[in-house]
């Protein structure tokens, strides 16, 4: 009589816990090589005609949509992230699709692909306009979105917001360069752009207020029309009138710290124990530009495998609206002077 297989005779032949074996046998999320190998070694030595069923467990594989509104390629930053998604989708047995949606662009057109692919699940990256994401969350799929608009209060859908930690670490820095004896801040960027340049602004803030420096909203550059940021020579003419030149800028992001070292090196002034500037993200242009750039580190990797997570999560079972917050860390370089004695 032909000896019945079971899942102990299947994990010892590959060397894997019977546990691993039994989650990928019955559709659990196991890394997709382990999951194939298990799945052939079952069909090979005839586990309860595992042949026969195999086939339907193979092509269900899940899809998460990188839905968003710029080109992800054209920056550092998002070419990491997408890094650390696609590592954790093979992880758990996802396919990875990419739409280019503008704010221009039809939902119709966007819910029909989704609805011809099959798509279970959305990352949303840099949508920051309120009307852009309500359209999104009528499509009534699971959704992460990696940051949000600044004024959107509406958490009552099936998604969840990502983030990386913002104002306790700038108030952190902050923090520390008053208590070198700096008073002179100035925010750079604009607070309504998303929710993480918002709070950014509310932690420079916040340091001020807990030291008791008064906060001077003519004393910084949060203009909303972005030319003033891209043209390093109309930013250079913004700081050259500011009521009082600054001992600090605390810009939103690395790109417009970068812009700001540009515009001072027009004016002249160079990086010194009473002129700093702090950035934010450490893309890689915070290493190579001179002076380096300090500047706060997220780890974008793990903000990208991190969503996929969460969003396998949601895609399991429909929970509140959470917003999480990843760790970040102050990279300490030549851009703030005061710091380094």
């Amino acid at each position: 009589m032909k000896k019945t297989v079971s899942i102990m005779d299947i994990a010892n032949a590959l060397g894997l816990s019977r546990n691993t074996v039994s989650k990928a046998l019955n559709g659990q999320h196991v890394n997709k090589k382990t999951e194939q190998l298990i799945i052939n070694t079952a069909i090979n030595m005839g586990y309860k005609n595992y042949n026969v069923i195999s086939t339907k467990k193979t092509t269900e594989q899940q899809k998460i949509l990188v839905l968003s509104s710029v080109s992800l390629l054209a920056s550092n930053y998002y070419i990491y992230l997408l890094k650390g998604i696609t590592n954790k989708a093979e992880e758990y047995g996802f396919e990875v699709l990419q739409y280019f949606f503008r704010p221009n662009s039809s939902l119709e057109v966007l819910n029909t692909y989704i609805n011809n692919l099959k798509v279970n699940g959305l990352i949303c990256l840099e949508f920051f306009n309120e009307k852009m994401v309500n359209k999104i969350s009528s499509l009534n799929l699971p959704i992460v979105f990696l940051d949000y608009p600044t004024y959107n209060y509406n958490l009552n859908g099936n998604f969840d917001i990502l983030l990386s930690e913002n104002l306790i670490s700038v108030t952190e820095v902050c923090n520390q360069m008053i208590e070198k004896g700096l008073k002179k801040f100035c925010f750079v960027g604009n607070p309504q752009n998303c929710k993480s340049f918002y709070e950014r602004f509310l932690g420079m803030r916040e340091a001020l207020h807990y030291y008791k420096i008064p906060f001077e909203e003519k004393n910084n550059i949060t203009d909303t029309d972005i030319s003033v940021y891209d043209d390093e020579n109309v930013l250079a003419k913004h700081i050259a009138s500011l009521p009082v030149f600054p001992e600090c800028f605390v810009c939103a992001n690395d790109y417009l710290a970068l812009q700001v070292l540009s515009a001072l090196k027009i004016l002249k002034k160079t990086c010194s124990k009473t002129l700093n500037v702090l950035g934010y993200d450490n893309t890689p242009e915070s290493k190579s530009c001179t002076p380096k750039l300090s500047t706060i580190n997220v780890n974008k990797v793990d903000l990208g495998t991190n969503a996929v997570h969460i969003l396998a999560e949601r895609m399991t079972k429909k929970t509140p609206c959470k917003i999480i917050y990843l760790q970040t860390s102050f990279v300490l370089r030549e851009s703030t002077k005061i710091l380094s004695e």
